[in-house]
């Protein structure tokens, strides 16, 4: 399970060459979230291709109640904490995934569109 900045579009992204400023503009609010990481890929023996047509080794997904408007709140800043009971399992900002959270929305959005 990783604690995660769920991205909630409110518009669609202008194509496989889209510009972080791009998915900024189109992102409606953010929410946090959990994803349950799991694979159909036996073995876990998977490349970049086969994560994209496994949806991202994603299984499920669970999104808070929360709803924070890009505009109030800087994605890259919001920290994420994971506990299993009272004990921190896993913490980490928005700045540890690729530096922007909105980052990989490019990315994957450029990946899924050339795979």
């Amino acid at each position: 399970m990783e604690a995660e900045i769920a991205r909630i579009l409110g518009a669609d992204l202008p194509g496989p060459a889209c510009s972080v400023a791009d998915v900024r503009a189109a992102t409606a609010f953010l929410a946090p979230a959990l994803e349950i990481v799991d694979s159909r890929i036996a073995g876990w023996d998977i490349t970049v291709v086969d994560t994209v047509a496994d949806n991202a080794s994603s299984g499920l997904f669970v999104l808070g109640d929360t709803r924070e408007a890009l505009g109030d709140v800087e994605p890259a800043d919001v920290e994420m904490q994971l506990h299993r009971g009272t004990e921190l399992v896993s913490r980490g900002t928005g700045r540890d995934c690729l530096g922007d959270p909105l980052g990989p929305v490019r990315v994957s959005f450029a990946t899924a569109a050339n795979a």
